[in-house]
């Protein structure tokens, strides 16, 4: 009978650079971890084998071999997860108990990533949009020639640009910069790959369409759910949860989260300019994970730390940039008078970092966005039944993904993110009820006295 966490590895294959030799190590794993990140344009990660064919030396593997790997759970065959990387480090080697057979770790990478680092192109793209210079970037022999799915989110803007000597990955930073859609308040636009290929997308985007549909993931599920057969639910079940770090309001301030200031000197006309950002301004412009989003801090506090037309040295961060209108078409000035709000919307997501366990779930990658109702252990909970965190439950965004695989066991760590609270900040004071200060008793039960 299938169990929550299992896993069917149906393939495992080491194959040298020309693709003429393999070494089939599936039944000699020991732990397989492979990484998912919004925030990196490829996946990575590392393999622990017991190497009983002597594979390191008879293929031999050297740092420039692939790496085939095939997977499904037991119960849903139709969520294959099938990669190719490019091993390109043996990171370890030591012996096994019975100092029999010795223990391979390496480490892998996509191959475009491989094709990335031996490229350095001179390109220049005309009368186009970013997404298109995406696509060719990606899909263009001339660059990394990649045969994977890629997810665009359509850029509004024509540009003409020239791009001496850049790596595709460095071009494609470049085109993340400079994107802009008139569909988007931040144009957030991130560069990543997941499991099912590249994604060009705003995190406003990727929210928007993940928020009125989040797959469900259950905290202490035993307590609510009678069938205890239904496998996905379980596989579902969250194991831990914990906080890297709830909102660190000095940094936050001290990055420009806040209030931002960009000044523009023209080339052309000598003149200054400026563009300044207020998060109280701007939040409610925002697209937010949960309907009700409020702000992580109080409005009184932000408002002592907004600057006014008096007290320019209030901004918490502050930016200089060089414009030049006698250009034609100056487009790229649009995407840079973003940045603050593409910069802030950024920070304001990964200020209230979640790290969490369930057990491993192959239709769950990043990008996506999950729900999880937090149950909140109060004295009042015993009363009026369960009740749930006020401003950390609802929607996360995941930002990354953690497959592990050891031996049939599948796991997942999940590093989830808030960009706003479920609701807005209330205050109230528990120890006053109509006027009235209420007394707080406390009872020290055992032996000795007060100090």
């Amino acid at each position: 009978m299938s169990r929550p966490g299992q896993v069917v590895v149906e393939k495992i294959l080491v194959q040298d650079f020309n693709k003429t030799r393999s070494f089939n190590i599936t039944d000699d794993l020991v732990s397989l971890k492979i990484h998912e990140d919004v925030f990196k344009n490829t996946m990575y990660g590392h393999i622990v084998f017991l190497d009983k064919m002597n594979a390191l030396e008879e293929l031999p593997i050297l740092g420039e071999e692939y790496l085939s790997i095939k997977f499904h759970l037991p119960f849903d065959t139709s969520k294959k997860r099938e990669f190719e990387f490019f091993i390109y480090a043996i990171e370890g080697l030591s012996f096994d108990d019975s100092q029999r057979y010795t223990i391979v770790t390496l480490k892998f990478i996509s191959v475009e990533h491989i094709t990335n680092a031996k490229k350095l192109v001179s390109y220049g793209f005309r009368d186009g949009k970013v997404t298109d210079y995406v696509k060719k970037v990606v899909e263009d022999q001339l660059f990394l020639n990649s045969k994977k799915k890629l997810k665009v989110q359509e850029t509004t803007e024509t540009k003409t640009l020239a791009l001496p000597y850049l790596t595709p990955f460095e071009m494609i930073e470049f085109f993340r910069k400079n994107a802009f859609t008139s569909n988007s308040k931040t144009n957030s636009y991130l560069f990543f790959e997941n499991a099912e290929g590249f994604n060009f997308y705003t995190l406003e985007e990727l929210i928007k369409m993940n928020r009125t549909n989040p797959i469900k993931l259950f905290y202490q599920p035993t307590q609510d759910k009678k069938d205890e057969e239904d496998l996905l639910y379980k596989t579902r079940t969250v194991t831990n949860i914990s906080y890297v770090s709830l909102n660190d309001t000095l940094e936050s301030m001290r990055r420009g989260t806040y209030n931002t200031k960009i000044m523009f000197f023209d080339l052309n006309t000598k003149v200054f300019n400026t563009e300044q950002f207020k998060i109280l301004d701007e939040f409610s412009n925002f697209t937010h994970l949960d309907q009700g989003a409020g702000l992580k801090n109080t409005k009184e506090f932000l408002q002592s730390i907004a600057p006014d037309s008096t007290e320019h040295y209030v901004f918490n961060k502050s930016y200089f940039l060089p414009d030049d209108s006698s250009r034609d078409n100056n487009t790229t000035l649009l995407s840079v008078k973003e940045r603050a709000k593409h910069f802030t919307y950024i920070e304001m997501l990964q200020q209230t970092p979640m790290l969490c366990s369930i057990y491993g779930d192959a239709t769950i990658k990043a990008g996506d966005v999950v729900n999880i109702q937090i149950p909140q252990p109060t004295a009042a909970e015993m009363e009026s039944g369960r009740q749930f965190q006020k401003y950390l439950n609802g929607n996360y965004f995941v930002g990354r993904v953690n497959h592990v695989i050891e031996g049939d066991y599948y796991k997942m760590h999940l590093n989830l993110f808030k960009e706003s609270y479920a609701s807005s900040i209330v205050k109230q004071n528990p120890f006053y009820t109509s006027g009235v200060a209420s007394t707080v008793e406390t009872v020290v039960r055992g032996g000795g006295s007060a100090p």
